[in-house]
C-alpha cells in the first residue's frame, strides 16, 4: 500500500487527537496514520491513557510521537487536558493539520485554532465511533450542536467511517460528512483460509465488553448438538466471569492481540457468526471477510451496511434464524466456498489498506485531482471518496 508516495506532503505536523479510544476507532487512526506517513509528512497522536488506548497505541508506525494523556473522571476534563497537551505541540512545532478524532477532541481542536489564527492550517474532524455519537444519548443533539458551531468558526472538515454516522451529523446538526470506511489491514487478504477437520465457528471482539460474548455464548449453548459436532472460538479479551462462562460452554478463548494472530486464528474457522448489534463500523466482521469466512449476522444497520447484498453471508432477523443459517452453511461446503469467495472479492474492492488510503487522502486534499475529481453523491448529505478502487 502506497498510494500516497506521489503525494505533496504538508508542511509541518499533523496531530491526531483521541479521547477514549474504541476498537473501530484505533482501526481508523491507525490506517489514517499509515495512509498520511506514506506521505512522509510527520505525526503527533495525541491520546488519552486509559487501559485501551495503553494496550494498542504501541501498534502505530514508529516514527509517530504518541503523547498519552492521564485520564480525567469527567468528559469535560479529558477535553480540556486534550487542549493543554495540543497548545504544548503546537509550541514545539508549526501543525499543518489537525485531525480530531471524536466529539471531544473537536470542541479542543477547535479552540486552538481559534487561538494560534493559523489561515493555512487544514482541520479534519471524523468522529468515527464517537461515544457520543453512537450512543445515542440525550447529549448528542447538544453536542453536535456545539460541534457544528465550532466547525463554522474553524473551517474544520467533517469525515464520516460509516453512513450511519454520516446521517446522525446531517440530521442532528446539518454537518455535511464526507464518507470515508475503514478497512481491514493486508494481512487478513493475505492470509490462506483452510478450515479446520471440525466444524469451527468464530466470533470475537477488541474490548472486553460483556454482551456481545454473551450473545456468542447463548448461541454456542443452543447449538450444542451432537450431530453437528460443531466447535467454538472466541478471539479478543474478555473480563474473567466471561472467561468462566466461555469455559463452562466449551469456547475456546484466544486473547491474539495483533492482527497476525487474529487473521491466523480466522483462517481455520468455517464461518464467522456476529449475533450481536454493533455500535460503530463493525471492523471484526470486514477481518472476517477478508480472511474468506462466510458470515452470519444480526440484522442491525452497521452489518447491513457491510454485508449488504455481497453474498458474503447472511443477515438474520432472529436468534432462530441465525441458528437455522449456521446450520445450512455447516451442511454445505459448496455454499461456504461461494460465499467465502464472494466475502473477500468484496471486501477487497471496498475494505482493502489501498482503497482506504486512495479514499481518505483525497478526503485530505493530499492526493492530485482530490478537488477536482467528482464523489459518487449519497444520501442524506454524505458523499463517498473513491467509491471505485484503482
Amino acid at each position: 500500500m502506497n498510494p500516497g508516495a506521489s503525494a505533496a506532503a504538508p508542511r509541518g505536523h499533523n496531530v491526531h487527537v483521541v479521547s477514549r479510544l474504541t476498537p473501530s476507532l484505533f482501526n481508523f487512526l491507525y490506517l489514517a496514520t499509515q495512509s498520511i506517513g506514506a506521505t512522509g509528512a510527520p505525526q503527533t497522536v495525541i491520546a488519552i491513557d486509559d487501559a485501551f488506548g495503553h494496550a494498542n497505541l504501541g501498534e502505530l508506525r514508529p516514527d509517530i510521537t504518541v503523547v498519552a494523556v492521564p485520564d480525567e473522571p469527567s468528559p469535560w476534563a479529558r477535553s480540556r487536558a486534550l487542549y493543554n497537551h495540543m497548545v504544548d505541540v503546537s509550541r514545539r512545532t508549526r501543525i499543518a493539520a489537525m485531525h480530531l478524532h471524536g466529539i471531544l477532541p473537536g470542541l479542543a481542536g477547535a479552540r486552538l485554532v481559534r487561538q494560534l489564527d493559523d489561515r493555512s492550517m487544514q482541520v479534519f474532524f471524523p468522529p468515527s465511533s464517537s461515544r457520543t455519537l453512537t450512543g445515542r444519548s440525550l447529549l448528542q443533539p447538544l453536542a453536535l450542536g456545539l460541534v457544528r458551531l465550532q466547525m463554522r468558526q474553524s473551517r474544520q472538515r467533517p469525515v464520516a467511517e460509516m453512513d450511519l454516522d454520516a446521517r446522525l451529523m446531517k440530521s442532528l446538526a446539518s454537518l455535511p460528512a464526507r464518507f470515508v470506511e475503514s478497512a481491514a489491514a493486508d494481512v487478513f487478504f493475505a492470509t490462506p483460509h483452510h478450515e479446520a477437520r471440525r466444524p469451527l465457528l468464530i466470533s470475537g471482539g477488541r474490548d472486553e465488553s460483556v454482551l456481545p460474548a454473551t450473545r456468542f455464548i447463548q448461541l454456542a449453548v443452543l447449538l450444542c448438538d451432537d450431530s453437528l459436532d460443531l466447535s467454538f472460538n472466541w478471539i479478543g479479551p474478555a473480563q474473567p466471569r466471561t472467561e468462566n462462562a466461555f469455559r463452562a460452554a466449551g469456547i475456546g478463548h484466544f486473547k491474539t492481540a495483533s492482527a497476525s494472530e487474529r487473521a491466523q486464528r480466522l483462517g481455520t474457522a468455517w464461518l464467522w457468526v456476529a449475533p450481536h448489534e454493533e455500535r460503530g463500523f463493525p471492523i471484526a466482521l470486514v477481518e472476517a471477510m477478508a480472511c474468506g469466512l462466510p458470515c452470519v449476522a444480526c440484522d442491525s444497520e452497521a452489518h447491513r451496511e457491510v454485508l449488504g447484498d455481497t453474498g458474503a453471508g447472511f443477515l438474520c432477523a432472529s436468534r432462530d434464524e441465525m441458528m437455522q443459517r449456521v446450520a445450512e452453511l455447516v451442511d454445505s461446503p459448496e455454499l461456504r466456498r461461494r460465499m467465502g469467495e464472494a466475502a473477500r472479492a468484496a471486501a477487497a474492492a471496498r475494505f482493502s489498506e489501498r482503497v482506504f488510503a486512495r479514499r481518505l487522502l483525497q478526503a485530505y486534499g493530499l492526493l492530485p485531482g482530490a478537488v477536482t475529481e467528482p464523489a459518487l453523491s449519497m444520501p442524506d448529505g454524505a458523499s463517498r471518496i473513491g467509491g471505485t478502487p484503482s
